[in-house]
């Protein structure tokens, strides 16, 4: 019966070939030969594979149930190991006192943890605030011993150069820069 169908399915498709309307290319042989492949290995091979599925299917669940067997033993053995200390209600109420004495001493002494922490951040602002002062105090000293120079140079200019006795005062400062400035 599989042969006829074959043979039939056979006729069928070069009747379409011949009517065009199948058309032959590269794709459609392609496809073509895909498709029969498929079905080869489905009928020679299904069985086979099946019969490897089953298999394997019952490897894994013999593997599950062995691997069950061998937790719940170790389970067994964990709890002869924990029947140690029968009054475990007894465990809980002392853990349970230790807890509340955890948290009260928590709590009495935690605003001065809140305090000490604080004092820390504000003694690192306070450190960190000195310095910024000790470098703006060499930074402004930098400048005021530039514009030392300048009067210096711009007197010594005056004196020399110009020999005029107004500009030997220091009340002068800022015509002397502006004289400068022109220069």
């Amino acid at each position: 019966m599989l042969t006829r169908l074959n043979i039939g399915f056979f006729f069928i498709f070069l009747i379409l070939i011949n009517l065009k309307v199948i058309l032959l290319n590269e794709e459609s042989l392609i496809l073509l030969c895909f498709i029969i492949f498929c079905l080869l290995i489905t009928i020679k091979l299904g069985a086979s594979i099946n019969l490897n599925f089953n298999t394997e299917q019952l490897k894994i669940k013999n593997d599950l149930l062995n691997s069950n067997q061998l937790l719940i033993d170790s389970f067994e053995k964990q709890k002869c190991h924990l029947t140690v200390t029968e009054n475990w209600n007894a465990e809980f109420l002392k853990l349970k006192s230790h807890f509340k004495q955890f948290n009260f001493f928590i709590f009495t002494y935690y605003s001065d943890v809140f305090v000490i922490k604080s004092q820390v951040s504000i003694k690192r602002k306070l450190i960190f605030t000195k310095n910024l002062e000790k470098q703006l105090e060499k930074l402004i000293s930098l400048i005021i011993l530039d514009k030392l120079n300048q009067i210096i140079i711009l007197q010594k200019f005056c004196l020399n150069k110009l020999k005029l006795k107004s500009f030997t005062s220091i009340q002068k400062v800022y015509l002397r820069e502006h004289i400068q400035k022109i220069m």
